[in-house]
């Protein structure tokens, strides 16, 4: 293969503003999703250590065993019709930002070189701390 094509594809680059890349933002749902998901594992584990430890006299009603299990599974399909469904949250990248819209309405926009100042770092980026990991 000669390098005159490949020369001619990169010649013809996208332009971002003209023709956004759009996709769909999921990250409002589990955001959400897993918030109440994680508070009710952890209600639900304690539970069923409570029942093992400090058995009551009385028989359990078995769906008070799998009420734990439904709540969150109904919380959690309520906010994917919210969040997916119902509100149209989607991401466009642009040349120089990346916008987040919801309903075709501006939310949010993030230039390119803003970015590395939204990412989450670990806490021995910036140095290597020795007492925090004689800590962990």
């Amino acid at each position: 293969m000669k390098n005159n094509s490949n020369n001619q594809v990169f010649k013809q680059k996208r332009d971002y503003d003209k023709n956004p890349l759009i996709i769909k933002d999921y990250s409002y749902f589990f955001g959400v999703s897993l918030r109440f998901f994680s508070i009710f594992v952890a209600v639900t584990i304690i539970f069923y250590i409570y029942c093992i430890i400090n058995p009551m006299k009385e028989e359990i009603e078995i769906w008070i065993l799998f009420l734990p299990v439904v709540v969150p599974l109904a919380l959690v399909l309520y906010d994917y019709y919210v969040y997916v469904v119902r509100d149209n949250y989607t991401l466009y990248f642009a040349n120089n930002s990346i916008d987040y819209m919801l309903g075709g309405k501006l939310k949010r926009k993030i230039y390119i070189n803003e970015i590395p100042n939204y990412l989450l770092k670990p806490f021995w980026k910036d140095k290597l701390d020795i007492r925090a990991i004689v800590f962990f």
